[in-house]
């Protein structure tokens, strides 16, 4: 039989290892945001073909190996980045359209509403391009 002192020793070990956990997949989603932010970076800077692991690592403060460890290739690394920059836009988009709806006037919403729509190809021209290809 196991004493409440055991027991209690036992809790704080499995609550410090949840909170070592926790740590650890926050770190690796900071990571895998910063690689998807260096790859978009990447390819706004030198353009799609120039694009490389290396490249995208340097830019991103991590070694080639951390995006190996994530990424089968430089294609899933990419892949991960439209999607990413879509996903972002979308949430972006829906946030902003809601309180460009608000306007007084039909024309004041649908300037507004073209405006922020066409934003993401101002931001990200050659990313936006690679999705075309």
């Amino acid at each position: 039989m196991y004493s409440h002192s055991h027991i209690g020793g036992l809790l704080a070990r499995l609550e410090a290892m949840g909170t070592v956990l926790a740590a650890k997949q926050a770190r690796r989603g900071a990571t895998a945001e910063r690689l998807l932010a260096a790859a978009i970076h990447v390819i706004d800077s030198v353009n799609l073909e120039g694009t490389t692991v290396p490249r995208i690592a340097a830019a991103a403060g991590v070694a080639p190996t951390s995006i190996y460890r994530r990424y089968a290739d430089n294609d899933a690394l990419l892949r991960a980045a439209f999607l990413h920059a879509l996903a972002s836009s979308n949430q972006n988009s829906r946030q902003m359209t809601v309180a460009r709806l608000l306007k007084k006037d039909l024309q004041s919403t649908e300037t507004r509403l073209i405006t922020s729509l066409f934003k993401p190809y101002r931001r990200h021209p050659l990313l936006m391009r690679g999705l075309a290809s």
